[in-house]
């Protein structure tokens, strides 16, 4: 995705394609304070993607997944625990709330939508696929 914004001597702004649009809120300036914070915020977020400081986690601490074990028949549920970020991926440590689990670890983010799942409806379906494909 393309940057909406730039950095300039003076402050962050809004760009139209190639050009600097500076005069956003000077059509209204009673927001002049408002809208140029959510441009700075805005520039720090797209600067922080850009230097890979920018993570966006698919799932959280205490968020619950559910991970499909075909060979058993089954659909784990488990809850994370915490989430651990390496230069080649992120980790997700689990704990089980139900059923059994084949890593007693946790999973990695390549794992999800394969055998590990957000939803239980999403599990559940992935687990008929894999069933109907043997």
């Amino acid at each position: 995705m393309s940057r909406l914004t730039t950095r300039t001597a003076k402050k962050a702004v809004v760009k139209d394609g190639e050009q600097n649009v500076t005069n956003i809120y000077e059509q209204n300036p009673i927001h002049h304070v408002a809208i140029q914070a959510v441009i700075d915020k805005l520039t720090d977020y797209e600067e922080a993607e850009e230097q890979g400081r920018l993570i966006i986690l698919t799932c959280r601490p205490d968020d619950t997944v559910y991970n499909i074990i075909p060979d058993r028949n089954i659909i784990s549920e488990l809850v994370i625990r915490s989430v651990q970020i390496f230069k080649k991926g992120v980790f997700f440590e689990w704990v089980l709330v139900d059923g059994i689990h084949d890593n007693i670890f946790g999973f990695s983010e390549t794992q999800l939508g394969k055998s590990v799942f957000l939803t239980r409806a999403e599990a559940e379906s992935a687990l008929r696929e894999v069933q109907g494909s043997e």
